[in-house]
């Protein structure tokens, strides 16, 4: 058991380690492609909690270097984006009370009502009475005055546009700066130079820059916040996340107590109703309500953890989902792993823990082979089951047909609906499979036909969302390869279980040697994590110094030979020195890692020319054709939305009686822009658009493409 367990230790860091080290490779690929380069956000580095002396410094250049191109300094302007918001809502509402109108208007004149004649009518009224099918709502729920919608909403955002415009028109909001700013520079090289050289409160433990953040990510009110504020957000939105996963079991033994029915109906006399169900709702009940009330609020923890993340003041949706990634992997292996295990509450466990932490070893040692039998039913479930949902998807096929039907009301929400491709989430992603691999390596000397079917279950999940990436979803937030490093990082947990419980299981065997043994393998597996953490997290956060003609150079180098007769990477003194400085080793570590460099220089080299070559074969498949920028595009590209989005155009759908003309052109003239171009009602009042049939969508009002970033 000994050599098995060295052997699979062995076998798990190394495995790890490649894949990170071929990360690197595949990251550096992309970042030094033609297209890549070409784009603004990979020269753009977003600067948290700057001092206020450098905040309202007029020579950027003198703190940030020559090579600065542009910079976007943060405002706070708290009050005009909630105007803003207010601004967009209220005309959202507008087109929603416009098509209801239209839609009423041509039931009634189905019916045999002149509508149009009411509504010429209603547009003359001067005490703002509305016709009977015009929308109306209280002003005040229940007691408020009853008022005609539209009537008001045209009153409203024409005041509110106005508002926005006089404070953007004052650049008062100047005056305010404050503690973050987007810095572009004039190439990458320099990017990634500042980047990692350029610090401000270093001694805070939240991240303070951030690179290759593209404006459609970033969450605007947050940047505003300031260092020591987002500190104690941050540590409030871990306590929350901390009490959450320890006390979930008491939420599930809650749940699990709907299973014993009888013990329910016994105590509680007026649940007694229940006995006399037919027997096949009880059995309902019992077996199949408690594990979908579970399942259903166990899948809902990972939004709740998102929605903290955000709450938490990170700067961009990136880094919230890597928040997120985290906290949900800690629930994932202390709920559905640990606690499962053990068969008892995490609070229970950890009160164990806490008071004596010397029974971890024994704790595992007792509980983890006993449970080997229903990991093995899981793995299979899992595959089969959750593997076949994540195929055919059905949620989002009935969020697409039943939502659609029931909520979409306009023009506007059937378009979103309809080009609007599901995102996947890698913070709900990788924790999960994380948490099999975890479980597989834990029990891989202890119960090794566990492997077998951990390979199974995993491989089904291959194919599944292999099929959903490629045809289904999109990834619609880039951390840039980061969520599948920390994927990586976080297999070592399976080796750190897998030994201390063969600590417990040698121990209570009496014996001496294995015990120390394993003991000593834990403690070189934790120097090989640290040791390696050292060495690849700088690599995969920051760049090799190279200048920009070296970057060239690697994005126009020539593909691998067919017959593999590639020349060797070169791995001469001046590039394990550049190596050297990009990681910053300390003088104990740095003779260390000395040794390795060549080799992982190499890993790096091969896997970056693969698919440096595999990228210029097929430029526009992969959509990474050189962007352009117009000037205005540069100029607002980090600025915040608040400060030059435009009021919404509202999209109405035409009518045969024109009556829609007639609201377009009421909007209009008040300074509400409109149109019914593109979207029409049917016979049966149906709203329909222009490229439901055809899926054009470029000749659509509301269409604008947006440059990339």
């Amino acid at each position: 058991m000994m050599l098995s367990k060295l052997t699979s230790s062995g076998f798990v860091m190394f495995t790890i380690t490649r894949e990170r080290l071929v990360l690197v490779g595949v990251r550096q690929a992309y970042l030094f492609s033609k297209a890549n380069a070409a784009r603004l956000s990979p020269k753009v580095v977003l600067f948290t909690g700057i001092p206020e002396s450098i905040a309202q410094s007029a020579d950027l250049k003198g703190v940030f270097g020559d090579e600065v191109e542009q910079t976007w300094q943060i405002s706070d302007i708290a009050e005009l984006e909630s105007l803003v918001d207010e601004r967009n809502s209220k005309a959202m509402s507008l087109e929603g009370a416009e098509v209801q109108f239209l839609r009423q208007a041509l039931k009634n004149s189905r019916q045999g009502r002149d509508s149009l004649q009411r509504h010429h009518l209603v547009r003359g009224l001067t005490h703002g009475l509305a016709g009977q099918e015009r929308p109306t709502h209280r002003l005040r729920p229940v007691i408020g005055e009853k008022v005609d919608t539209i009537n008001r909403l045209q009153a409203e955002v024409p005041d509110i546009a106005n508002h926005v415009a006089e404070i953007r028109g004052s650049r008062e909001h100047e005056s305010h700066r404050g503690s973050a700013i987007f810095v572009a520079f004039s190439t990458q090289a320099a990017a990634r130079k500042a980047y990692k050289e350029i610090q401000f409160h270093s001694l805070l433990p939240t991240k303070s820059r951030f690179i290759g953040a593209q404006p459609k990510e970033v969450l605007w009110k947050n940047l505003a916040i300031k260092p020591p504020v987002r500190v104690s957000w941050v540590s409030i939105g871990t306590a929350i996340v901390a009490a959450t996963i320890i006390f979930w079991s008491v939420i599930s033994s809650f749940v699990g107590t709907i299973s014993n029915i009888d013990y329910l109906t016994d105590r509680i006399h007026w649940l007694r109703f229940i006995n006399k169900l037919p027997g096949f709702v009880l059995g309902l009940i019992k077996g199949l309500l408690p594990p979908i009330i579970t399942s259903t609020l166990s899948s809902y923890v990972v939004y709740f953890f998102r929605y903290i993340a955000k709450l938490s003041g990170e700067p961009t949706t990136s880094q919230a989902e890597l928040l997120t990634q985290t906290w949900y992997m800690a629930f994932q292996v202390i709920q559905v792993f640990l606690v499962t295990t053990f068969s008892s509450g995490a609070a229970a466990v950890a009160t164990t823990i806490a008071n004596d932490p010397v029974s971890i070893p024994d704790l595992l040692a007792q509980n983890l082979p006993t449970a080997s039998n229903f990991y093995l039913s899981y793995f299979v479930l899992q595959g089969i089951g959750s593997a076949a949902k994540t195929v055919l998807n059905y949620s989002d096929l009935l969020q697409y047909i039943i939502f659609g039907y029931l909520f979409d009301r306009t023009p506007r929400d059937k378009f979103s609906r309809y080009t609007n491709m599901k995102g996947i989430s890698w913070g709900n992603v990788y924790p999960k499979f994380a948490n099999f691999a975890i479980i597989a390596i834990a029990y891989s000397c202890i119960a090794p036909l566990v492997l077998g079917f951990a390979v199974a279950g995993l491989f089904l999940f291959y194919l599944a969302y292999r099929y959903q990436l490629l045809y289904a979803v999109q990834a619609k937030i880039d951390t840039q390869g980061e969520s599948y490093t920390r994927a990586l990082q976080h297999l070592m947990l399976g080796l750190y279980i897998a030994e201390l419980c063969l600590i417990g299981l040698f121990g209570a065997r009496k014996a001496t040697a294995p015990p120390i043994l394993m003991a000593i393998l834990l403690i070189l597996t934790v120097a090989f994590n640290i040791f390696m953490a050292e060495i690849l997290t700088p690599l995969e956060q920051f760049l090799p110094f190279l200048s920009h003609d070296e970057e060239q150079n690697i994005a126009e180098a020539a593909p691998l030979l067919e017959n593999g007769d590639a020349d060797e990477p070169s791995t001469n003194d001046s590039t394990i020195e550049a190596y050297i400085q990009t990681l910053s080793l300390s003088s104990f570590l740095r003779p260390l890692a000395q040794r390795f460099l060549p080799l992982f220089h190499t890993l790096i080299v091969d896997s970056r020319r693969e698919v440096a070559a595999w990228l210029r074969q097929s430029p526009s498949a992969l959509d990474l054709e050189p962007p352009s920028y117009s000037e205005e595009d540069v100029q607002k590209a980090y600025l915040n939305p608040a400060l030059t989005s435009k009021t919404p155009q509202l999209w109405l759908p035409s009518d045969d009686r024109g009556i829609s003309t007639e609201e377009v052109t009421e909007n209009e003239k008040i300074g509400i822009a409109a149109t019914d171009k593109g979207a029409w009602l049917d016979d049966k009042g149906k709203v329909r658009w222009a490229g439901e049939d055809n899926g054009t969508v470029v000749e659509v009002p509301i269409w604008k493409g947006s440059p990339r970033y």
